[in-house]
């Protein structure tokens, strides 16, 4: 399977048959911390911070990248190849990854990728394949200048472990 197999099955997030998938959708739409949502959950940074980096700890560093907001959208679109999401990317049992625009400087990187899951959501931009027993999800977030700011692969399991690390108490 590569990427554009996925991008065949755009499925508006809330119109699937999977209780378990639509959870997730509705906690990175309406309830995760930071994002603008007048529902998200108030969870303290120092939680949120340990959580994102075990759960950035499973990436290798060539699986993801986070952009300043300057960066042009032509060397943005060259990034998404550099980084294994090109539409003739192969998709793999192991696979997972991402590259993200940030909105500022201040910006962290877990916010910064859950904002982008969270518009891809509202927008519609997601993408959903199922190969044996996995669920490939493929997050796409553009602006308003119709440029991509967002390429996010990842499976159903990746998505559920990012839920319960930014919501999980330091251990």
């Amino acid at each position: 399977m590569i990427i554009k197999d996925i991008k065949v099955n755009h499925l508006p997030p809330f119109e699937i048959d999977d209780s378990k998938l639509e959870e997730l959708f509705s906690f990175f739409l309406h309830l995760a911390p930071n994002i603008e949502s007048k529902s998200s959950i108030q969870v303290d940074d120092t939680v949120i911070l340990n959580g994102w980096m075990k759960f950035i700890d499973e990436f290798t560093s060539d699986k993801f990248k986070f952009f300043s907001e300057s960066y042009s959208p032509a060397m943005f679109s060259k990034n998404i190849d550099k980084y294994g999401l090109n539409d003739n990317e192969e998709v793999h049992r192991k696979s997972k990854v991402f590259v993200c625009k940030k909105k500022n400087k201040s910006e962290s990187d877990c916010n910064c990728l859950l904002r982008h899951i969270r518009n891809s959501i509202a927008h519609s931009c997601v993408y959903i394949s199922k190969s044996g027993n996995r669920k490939y999800i493929l997050f796409e977030d553009f602006n308003k200048n119709d440029n991509i700011t967002a390429k996010i692969l990842l499976s159903q399991t990746d998505l559920k472990k990012l839920k319960q690390h930014v919501m999980r108490k330091r251990s």
